[in-house]
């Protein structure tokens, strides 16, 4: 808002103007730049009242940009996670009081998603077993509380485990535990449970099924960061070997070929069976009819006494 005074004793052209401002309510959203698909991602909230003093109560209503929400009572840090790449709009709109109908600050960011391009690159030998992990991404990625998992143990590392974009980093043996024997079982697994990559075999697609984006929609909201991070799985089940023969047919396939199989080998025994009883009837049938004959040609004789 401008408040003019004009004096008529002076020039027009000499005047004064005073603004005046309007102090406000700031919101800010407080996370990284960047995202990685199927990696829980902190995001937290800072909200500045009217003389720049932080405020805590009120509601903070959030729109993650990929069709999921949440309305807190208080300003906590939480995980989210994205399930595809790309670039998703965040809000969040802030209410003084719990009963407005209209928000006192509202505010944006933009955070990209990109593909998670981690693996386990390389595998020691029986004097030191250590396990190399490569980053491909051009992006810095946090590791703590991911797990390199065997059949007999799990190596989990510490908070604050960081590696760098396009690095590697080498962990010993002596630190993890493993032996030789454990290479054939090793996995690298993100704190959700989704197993990264597997060593010795085909890189793992970031897919998910309709069933854990349910499971972790529920989940991924409303809990804190500290309770999340210690919500590490401690058992992991092993693998399906993959048929890609016909142990990949559905059920139905299957037990269609097993019937047509089934329903062929009773036509073929009905068949038989026929056959032996016509031939049984055939064999009897002449049987009889050549002891009929002996007996008709035996009344031709008579026996004389001498």
């Amino acid at each position: 808002d401008f408040d003019s005074d004009t004096n008529s004793n002076i020039d027009t052209d000499d005047y004064s103007i005073k603004t005046k401002i309007i102090p406000s309510i700031k919101a800010k959203i407080l996370t990284k730049n960047v995202a990685f698909v199927g990696v829980p991602i902190e995001i937290g909230s800072n909200i500045l009242g009217y003389k720049n003093e932080t405020i805590l109560p009120g509601k903070y209503f959030w729109n993650f940009g990929d069709g999921t929400s949440m309305m807190t009572t208080k300003p906590i840090n939480f995980l989210h996670t994205y399930f595809y790449p790309g670039e998703y709009n965040i809000s969040l709109e802030y209410y003084l009081r719990a009963s407005s109908q209209s928000s006192d600050a509202i505010t944006h960011f933009i955070l990209k998603v990109e593909p998670l391009s981690i693996s386990i690159s390389k595998v020691g030998d029986m004097q030191d077993f250590f396990v190399e992990l490569t980053n491909s991404s051009n992006n810095e990625i946090d590791i703590s509380n991911w797990i390199l998992n065997t059949t007999s143990r799990n190596f989990i590392f510490p908070k604050n485990s960081f590696l760098g974009a396009n690095k590697k980093i080498i962990v010993s043996s002596r630190i993890t535990g493993f032996i030789m024997s454990d290479k054939n079982n090793l996995k690298l697994i993100s704190p959700r449970g989704d197993i990264i990559s597997i060593y010795n075999s085909l890189p793992i697609q970031n897919k998910f099924t309709s069933s854990n984006i349910t499971q972790a929609i529920k989940t991924l909201a409303s809990e804190p960061v500290d309770v999340l991070s210690n919500n590490i799985i401690q058992n992991n089940k092993e693998l399906d070997n993959i048929n890609v023969e016909e142990n990949n047919l559905p059920a139905s396939a299957l037990l269609g070929n097993m019937s047509d199989k089934d329903n062929s080998n009773n036509y073929l025994f009905f068949i038989i069976f026929l056959l032996l009883i016509f031939c049984a009837t055939v064999g009897v049938y002449f049987i009889r009819r050549n002891k009929n004959s002996l007996k008709e040609y035996g009344d031709d004789f008579e026996i004389l006494d001498e």
